[in-house]
């Protein structure tokens, strides 16, 4: 909430062209569904943690307001604000970035899913989690990507 305040990313939040209503306590809503999200919690856990959030509340908000759209303009919204922060400049002037690959094992089937014996063996699948960060040490892209 504090980095929303200063950046107010939570305003690219809108719905989808067929959708318009907001649920009760929307901002506390979509705040405790990104959470779910970003942490790997879930809805159902996340609904047992925060007071007055069902679980059909997040789903709806997870529905109708969190697209791929809106999370990039939001993280977009994150990054131009760290870029402008004054200790960001020490480590460069944003124009330069580095990326790399994670692997990391994976029980669900995914069509990204696939064997990697190189570090999972011959039964295990693998999916990688391609990273890009500006030379300000800011994430302003992540991408799930196969293996092969």
């Amino acid at each position: 909430m504090e980095v929303d305040q200063q950046t107010h990313f939570s305003r690219h939040f809108i719905p989808d062209q067929q959708h318009n209503s907001r649920p009760k306590h929307f901002y506390k809503t979509l705040i405790s569904a990104l959470i779910s999200q970003a942490t790997n919690l879930g809805v159902v856990a996340m609904s047992t943690s925060v007071n007055d959030i069902s679980v059909d509340m997040l789903r709806h908000v997870l529905q109708f307001y969190v697209r791929e759209d809106t999370i990039k303009a939001a993280s977009a919204e994150i990054v131009n604000q760290h870029h402008q922060l004054p200790f960001s400049q020490v480590h460069g002037s944003g124009q330069l970035s580095f990326s790399d690959a994670q692997r990391f094992r994976i029980r669900a089937d995914s069509l990204l899913a696939a064997y990697y014996p190189r570090y999972y063996g011959y039964y295990e699948k693998a999916i990688g989690i391609y990273t890009y960060v500006s030379d300000q040490y800011s994430v302003y892209s992540t991408k799930a990507i196969s293996c092969n």
